[in-house]
């Protein structure tokens, strides 16, 4: 999947929400985190990113049992959408807790 990210750019394809967001998951599903968090990263400075991206990245942190960095995307992903978030999203905060074993969170 990274070979053929960085394929894109080479080709002058520009990846988008979708294509960033897709990577993430499964950086986050093989628990690359640290990959993952860089790659969100990069795609905040180029592209806009939606609710699908921030769930994916609050999972990945979930499954790494970083709570902290999973609490810090919420933040971020409230600042960024005025409206409320999904579910989708709150299990994933509750799915971070439980994988830290902070459950009182």
């Amino acid at each position: 999947a990274m070979e053929t990210f960085d394929r894109m750019e080479s080709l002058k394809v520009a990846p988008n929400a979708r294509t960033y967001t897709a990577l993430i998951r499964g950086l986050g599903e093989n628990r690359r985190t640290d990959e993952a968090l860089m790659l969100f990263r990069e795609m905040r400075a180029k592209v806009e990113p939606d609710s699908r991206a921030f769930e994916s990245i609050i999972s990945a942190c979930a499954r790494a049992g970083r709570v902290e960095d999973a609490f810090r995307t919420f933040q971020q992903l409230q600042e960024w959408e005025a409206t409320s978030c999904s579910i989708v999203t709150h299990n994933s905060l509750i799915h971070a807790c439980g994988q830290s074993g902070n459950v009182e969170r």
